[in-house]
C-alpha cells in the first residue's frame, strides 16, 4: 500500500473547537490537504490563552498526531525581547515571544521521524523556526494570513482608549498597565511595524510558498519580494442551513466575535459609543462570543445591550436577530463574520475595511458605511424596510454559493504543488 504524503503544521494554536475566524480557517484548511489531497496531517502546536493539553484530545481524527510545544516562562519571553527583539537579530516582539531552542529541537525531532513531503508554518510569529526546517527537502509554506504590518497602521490610527495592546500575551500587571497607557501602545506598534516590513519581505523570500487570504495583499506582496511565489487562499463557508425553526427578536442587530482580540473589541466599542446614540429606532444589540468580565461589566447598565457569550449553534444564535452590524476599527485580510453571515443569508452593514478581499457589490449583496452618522442611518432603514434587508441576505447568500464555497477554494493549493 502506498505510503500517504505527509504535512508537518507548525501552529501557534490547537484549532478545535473552530471558535474563532483563524481556528475555522485552519481547519478547513487541513479538511482540504486531506479530503482533496491525500494528506496525513501532523502537527507541533503551541497552546493559546485558554488551551491546555487537555485538548490535545478533542482535535478532529485528520490530524494522526499532535506533538505540544514547550511553553516559553516569562523569564525566557523577557530574555527574548532583549537578546531577538530590542537588541541582537532584531527580530518583531511576536517573534520573540515564541522562539526556543527547545522548541528547535523538538521540531528537528519530529521532522526527521515522520519525514514530512511539507512543512507549513502559521504565522509571522512562528517564521523563525525557518532555520529548523530549511535543510529538508520538504515544500516550505509560511502562512502569513494577512500582512500585519498594514493592520498595525490602521491600529495606530484607530486605537482605542479600553484595548490592550498585549491582546492574548499574559505578562506581568504592572508591565500590562504600562504599555497600555496610549503613548507607549503607539510607541509599540510603531516599532513592531518597521521589523514586520522587513521580515515580512524576508522570509516570503525564504519560504518555498506563502499564503494571504486576500487576493489584495497577495499581489502586494509578490511585488513587494519580485516574485509569484505568494498565493491567496482566501476564507469559504461550509455553513449549512439547519432544520430548526428560527423565531427573530424584534429589532435585534447582532455584533460576533471573540472580545479577547483587539480588533473585535475596539470594533464594538465604536459601535456602542459612537454608532449606536446615533440609531433613532429601538433596538436590541446582541453580542456573540467569547468576553472579558471588565468589557461586560462596562456595559452592565445598559438594557439595549445582551452578552450572549460563546455559541454551541452559531447559526441559530445569529439568525435570531434581524441584521449583522459590524464597523471594523482596523485589520486586514478576509473577515471570517462577513462570509460566515452573507452564507447565512443575513442583511450586513459594515465598512469598507469589512469588505477588503470579497467580491461583493455595495447595496447588492452588504450594506457599506464609513461615516458613523450614514451607518447608522442605515440601521434605521433595514430595521425599517424588512424586504430591503431581505433582498440583501439572499444576494449576499448566492454570491457564496456561486465563489467562496471551499472545495473551490482548495484548488489553489494544487497550484501551489501540492
Amino acid at each position: 500500500m502506498e505510503q500517504k504524503k505527509r504535512i508537518l503544521l507548525i501552529t501557534t494554536r490547537l484549532f478545535s473547537p473552530a471558535d474563532s475566524g483563524r481556528k475555522y480557517l485552519l481547519s478547513n484548511y487541513c479538511k482540504g490537504l486531506n479530503q482533496k489531497y491525500g494528506y496525513d496531517i501532523y502537527q507541533y502546536s503551541f497552546l493559546e490563552s485558554g488551551q491546555t493539553p487537555d485538548d490535545v484530545e478533542k482535535q478532529p481524527d485528520m490530524v494522526k498526531e499532535i506533538v505540544l510545544a514547550e511553553k516559553l516562562s516569562l523569564i525566557e519571553k523577557m530574555l527574548n525581547l532583549f537578546k531577538l527583539s530590542l537588541f541582537g537579530k532584531k527580530l518583531p516582539l511576536q517573534c520573540a515571544l515564541f522562539y526556543s531552542k527547545r522548541n528547535e529541537r523538538k521540531i528537528k525531532s519530529m521532522i526527521e521521524r515522520i519525514k514530512p513531503d511539507a512543512v507549513y508554518v502559521e504565522l509571522l510569529r512562528l517564521a523563525p523556526y525557518y532555520d529548523t526546517i530549511k535543510e529538508t527537502e520538504a515544500i516550505k509554506i509560511l502562512d502569513m494570513c494577512d500582512l500585519f504590518s498594514n493592520n498595525y497602521k490602521r491600529q495606530i490610527e484607530n486605537i482605542q482608549e479600553n484595548s490592550e495592546v498585549n491582546g492574548n500575551y499574559k505578562l506581568p500587571k504592572i508591565i500590562s498597565k504600562l504599555i497600555n497607557l496610549v503613548f507607549f501602545r503607539k510607541l509599540i506598534l510603531k516599532y513592531e511595524i518597521k521589523r514586520l516590513i522587513i521580515h515580512e519581505k524576508k522570509f516570503a523570500l525564504l519560504f518555498d510558498k506563502t499564503i494571504l487570504v486576500s487576493s489584495k495583499e497577495t499581489q502586494i506582496l509578490n511585488e513587494i519580494v519580485g516574485t509569484k511565489k505568494a498565493h491567496c487562499v482566501t476564507m469559504g463557508s461550509d455553513i449549512k442551513t439547519e432544520d430548526i425553526e428560527i423565531k427573530k427578536a424584534e429589532n435585534a442587530i447582532v455584533f460576533l466575535g471573540n472580545m479577547y482580540y483587539n480588533a473585535n473589541a475596539d470594533s464594538l466599542h465604536i459601535l456602542i459609543n459612537k454608532i449606536l446614540p446615533l440609531v433613532k429606532t429601538n433596538y436590541i444589540l446582541n453580542i456573540i462570543g467569547k468576553c472579558p468580565e471588565e468589557i461586560k461589566e462596562r456595559y452592565n447598565s445598559r438594557e439595549d445591550i445582551v452578552f450572549s457569550g460563546y455559541a454551541d449553534s452559531l447559526y441559530k444564535a445569529v439568525k435570531e436577530n434581524s441584521l449583522c452590524v459590524f464597523p471594523f476599527a482596523y485589520g486586514s485580510g478576509i473577515k471570517t463574520k462577513i462570509i460566515e453571515s452573507m452564507a447565512m443569508r443575513m442583511p450586513i452593514i459594515t465598512n469598507s475595511i469589512g469588505i477588503e478581499g470579497i467580491d461583493v457589490i455595495n447595496s447588492e449583496h452588504i450594506i457599506v458605511e464609513d461615516d458613523y452618522s450614514n451607518f447608522a442611518n442605515r440601521i434605521d432603514e433595514l430595521l425599517n424596510d424588512k424586504n430591503k434587508a431581505d433582498a440583501l441576505g439572499s444576494n449576499a447568500l448566492k454570491l457564496i454559493e456561486e465563489k467562496y464555497q471551499w472545495d473551490h477554494i482548495w484548488e489553489e493549493f494544487g497550484e501551489m504543488g501540492l
